[in-house]
């Protein structure tokens, strides 16, 4: 086993700081990598601002424009 391998068994719960591009990325990937591998996860991501405003407070509108190929 190398360093950076990560091994998860089945049912492990993921808490995510923050909704933002990066967050929802890992979510995104983690949840992928978890069907494709036959792991059930439980994902929380906790956020506070509130995304059904717009401005400072809620959503500046940045994840519609990121690709997932990035």
């Amino acid at each position: 086993m190398k360093d950076r391998d990560i091994f998860l068994k089945d049912g492990p719960k993921i808490a995510i700081i923050g909704g933002g591009p990066a967050g929802c990325f890992f979510a995104h990937f983690a949840s992928k990598i978890a069907r494709e591998r036959d792991i059930n996860i439980d994902i929380t991501i906790f956020e506070g601002k509130d995304f059904c405003q717009k401005g400072p407070r809620g959503c500046n509108m940045c994840a519609g424009v990121i690709s997932e190929k990035l």
